[in-house]
């Protein structure tokens, strides 16, 4: 059986700094914790989420079952 590593806090700085080379504004993304008014990429309950956070809502919500997948939608919604 394959288990996937661990996700880090290294692997959202990796992802951070490669939106930002992207051109991807900071203020466009959070990953790790959700903040309003981005495009947030979280884990919950074992499952990766990405959504826009709308005055406290997940809007456009999206569930992954891997930080890989997720990360993939992520950058698809904010490369310019």
């Amino acid at each position: 059986m394959f288990f996937s590593k661990p996700v880090t806090r290294e692997d959202f700085k990796a992802l951070a700094l490669e939106l930002e080379a992207l051109g991807v504004p900071k203020n466009y993304f959070s990953i790790g914790h959700t903040q309003n008014e981005r495009t947030c990429l979280v884990e919950e309950n074992g499952k990766w989420l990405v959504f826009h956070s709308e005055k406290g809502q997940m809007a456009d919500l999206v569930e992954f079952n891997s930080f890989k997948q997720a990360k993939s939608h992520l950058l698809a919604l904010l490369k310019p």
